[in-house]
Protein backbone atom coordinates (compact mmCIF):
# COMPACT_ATOMS: atom_id res chain seq x y z
CA UNK A 1 0.00 0.00 0.00
CA UNK A 2 1.37 3.36 -0.95
CA UNK A 3 2.58 5.26 2.30
CA UNK A 4 0.19 8.07 3.49
CA UNK A 5 -3.02 6.10 1.96
CA UNK A 6 -3.81 3.55 4.84
CA UNK A 7 -4.09 6.88 7.47
CA UNK A 8 -6.20 8.59 4.68
CA UNK A 9 -8.29 5.98 4.60
CA UNK A 10 -8.70 5.19 8.32
CA UNK A 11 -9.91 8.75 8.57
CA UNK A 12 -12.09 8.60 5.77
CA UNK A 13 -13.98 6.01 7.31
CA UNK A 14 -13.73 7.00 10.94
CA UNK A 15 -15.40 10.36 9.47
CA UNK A 16 -18.57 8.40 7.47
CA UNK A 17 -18.83 6.16 10.53
CA UNK A 18 -19.19 9.31 12.48
CA UNK A 19 -20.97 10.91 10.40
CA UNK A 20 -23.64 7.75 9.38
CA UNK A 21 -24.36 7.56 13.50
CA UNK A 22 -25.30 11.23 13.64
CA UNK A 23 -27.89 11.34 11.10
CA UNK A 24 -29.37 7.99 11.62
CA UNK A 25 -31.42 9.81 14.79
CA UNK A 26 -32.95 12.38 12.68
CA UNK A 27 -36.14 11.54 10.82
CA UNK A 28 -36.97 14.58 8.60
CA UNK A 29 -36.66 13.97 4.55
CA UNK A 30 -33.49 15.56 4.36
CA UNK A 31 -31.92 13.64 7.27
CA UNK A 32 -32.81 10.42 6.10
CA UNK A 33 -32.02 11.25 2.54
CA UNK A 34 -28.35 12.49 3.77
CA UNK A 35 -28.35 8.95 5.81
CA UNK A 36 -28.67 6.62 2.78
CA UNK A 37 -26.11 8.55 1.15
CA UNK A 38 -24.05 8.40 3.94
CA UNK A 39 -24.35 4.15 3.98
CA UNK A 40 -23.88 4.30 0.34
CA UNK A 41 -20.54 6.36 0.95
CA UNK A 42 -19.53 4.10 3.71
CA UNK A 43 -20.34 0.79 1.91
CA UNK A 44 -18.32 2.04 -1.12
CA UNK A 45 -15.30 2.24 1.34
CA UNK A 46 -15.17 -0.63 3.42
CA UNK A 47 -14.87 -2.08 -0.19
CA UNK A 48 -12.28 0.15 -1.31
CA UNK A 49 -10.64 -0.52 2.11
CA UNK A 50 -10.68 -4.45 1.86
CA UNK A 51 -9.39 -4.18 -2.20
CA UNK A 52 -6.77 -2.48 -1.11
CA UNK A 53 -5.56 -4.74 1.57
CA UNK A 54 -6.08 -7.49 -0.40
CA UNK A 55 -3.77 -6.56 -3.29
CA UNK A 56 -1.29 -4.52 -0.55
CA UNK A 57 1.89 -6.32 -0.29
Amino acid sequence: MRDGLAPFLLNLTLLLYRERRAHQRFTDDVSRARAVRLDSAWELTRHKIRHCLATAG
